[in-house]
């Protein structure tokens, strides 16, 4: 499943992950998460589905703030 961490509406990161409980246990126990050189906390999350050429797809978005 895709995962996009976004900050004020800009795309901060993308990866991919197999595990979304334990990628939401992590978030939810985590003080800051650090991308490049900045220190984030986080805002909320959601998990988003959607229908693209047919196929249903879906990915985890976490929003985030400094």
């Amino acid at each position: 499943m895709n995962v996009n961490y976004y900050h004020e509406d800009n795309l901060v990161y993308s990866t991919k992950t197999n595990d979304l409980a334990g990628l939401i246990a992590a978030i939810e126990k985590s003080e800051s998460l650090h991308f490049q050189h900045d220190t984030y906390k986080l805002e909320s999350f959601l998990l988003n589905h959607y229908l693209e050429n047919g196929k249903w797809h879906e990915q985890f978005i976490v929003y985030i703030t400094k």
